[in-house]
């Protein structure tokens, strides 16, 4: 009777020891807004989901293995709070272009997603972490970093950011430590393509592979980011590049981003994507407020508007937004901006304009509600927001 008394005591201890090494923690965003967007057809207003931030819940856990080496996941599913539908939920089969989304081209499903933002299981230590999964691009952690709106709010600098991937499929990440305030991190996508029979592909189609490089002193960030996207028959490729930097001067912080990309697709009946943009902004805190603003422009390069109208077809995109913090787990926001359409054939300003998005694109607005019966744009959209967003 003793030994098995003893025997449950040291089991008892090592499930003590166990369960201290291993830790899950619950976290989320609640996020619900009105907004109104003027469009063609007059301003449409809806309630909105994810306007700030994405609405989601998520687990988030760590297990120490010993040797400074851990086992690592997260497990993150967004949701509508207007009619809790699943934002991230659909599984797409990737583009007509011949270039997948952010979503997993070659799989046949096209049904939702449970943990739809992010989903990954990895390894970290000394030599930095390993994941595999579905998880954030580098090219958009830095623009994202560098945008003063965060990557959210219909006045989120994304909106001039045309093939701007914010998740990847089928993916293994690595991150290094951060050393002297440098860090690298990559990704590579695997397009699965053997598994598409509807299409036919390149050993390699769809695949895709990214970098970026951060370094943070102080006041300073500045980061570079890179993507590189085959087609499905790997004939050509889209090549995304992004600069960004803030410096914050405690009174207010500046921004600056630069971004390129260019769709190498030698189809004559193709539209052969190749835009430039860049965008500066502040951000200013005043107590409990704080004031964010930024003009951006983006340029259309690309040879398939040449010739059909009066200049380079370009727009800008100006906004402005606030936030009141109530707690620091509850705010209020508001957000505005408005795009001016410029030297666009039939009024389609660039090849890569859908519309104002905000973090989750919650809102009734869509590029086709800019035109009217004859294909031309008669309107310089805006939108604006209200909102609340509480995190736990």
């Amino acid at each position: 009777m003793k030994k098995l008394v003893m025997a449950a005591a040291v089991i008892g201890a090592f499930a003590g020891a166990a369960q201290a090494q291993t830790s899950v923690t619950l976290y989320g965003i609640a996020d619900g807004n009105v907004r109104f967007d003027h469009t063609n057809i007059g301003t449409l207003k809806s309630v909105g989901s994810g306007g700030e931030s994405g609405s989601r819940w998520g687990l988030r856990g760590s297990e120490d293995l010993g040797g400074g080496l851990k086992a690592n996941f997260i497990l993150e599913q967004g949701f509508d709070i207007g009619d809790n539908a699943s934002p991230q939920g659909d599984i797409g089969r990737g583009s007509s272009a011949g270039l997948g989304g952010s979503s997993t081209a070659p799989h046949t499903s096209s049904g939702s997603r449970i943990f739809s933002r992010v989903a990954t299981v990895g390894l970290a230590g000394a030599f930095g972490e390993v994941r595999f999964g579905r998880g954030y691009n580098p090219l958009f952690l830095v623009q994202a970093t560098a945008d003063p709106f965060g990557a959210g709010l219909v006045g989120q600098t994304s909106n001039v950011y045309t093939s701007n991937t914010i998740r990847n499929d089928n993916a293994v990440y690595y991150d290094t430590p951060r050393f002297a305030g440098f860090q690298l991190s990559g990704v590579y996508q695997f397009g699965e393509s053997t598994t598409n029979s509807t299409v036919t592909q390149g050993k390699r189609g769809n695949d895709r592979y990214g970098a970026g490089a951060t370094y943070v002193n102080g006041p300073l960030y500045v980061g570079v980011g890179y993507e590189q996207i085959k087609s499905n028959t790997e004939a050509y490729r889209q090549r995304t590049g992004d600069v960004a930097g803030t410096w914050d001067f405690g009174v207010v912080k500046l921004h600056a981003i630069y971004w390129r990309t260019r769709n190498d697709n030698p189809a004559a009946t193709a539209i052969s994507l190749h835009e430039s943009a860049w965008s500066a902004g502040v951000t200013v805190p005043f107590g409990a407020w704080t004031f964010l603003g930024s003009f951006n422009r983006v340029t259309d390069h690309s040879t398939a508007n040449s010739g059909i109208n009066l200049g380079t077809p370009k727009a800008n995109f100006m906004s402005f937004g606030t936030r009141y913090s109530l707690s620091k787990r509850t705010i209020l926001y508001m957000s505005y901006a408005r795009f001016n359409l410029k030297n666009g054939p039939n009024g389609n300003p660039f090849v890569g304009f859908s519309g104002i998005g905000d973090a989750s694109n919650s809102g009734l607005y869509t590029g086709g509600n800019l035109f009217d019966a004859t294909g031309r744009n008669n309107v310089n959209p805006y939108s604006y927001e209200f909102g609340i967003r509480h995190s736990f």
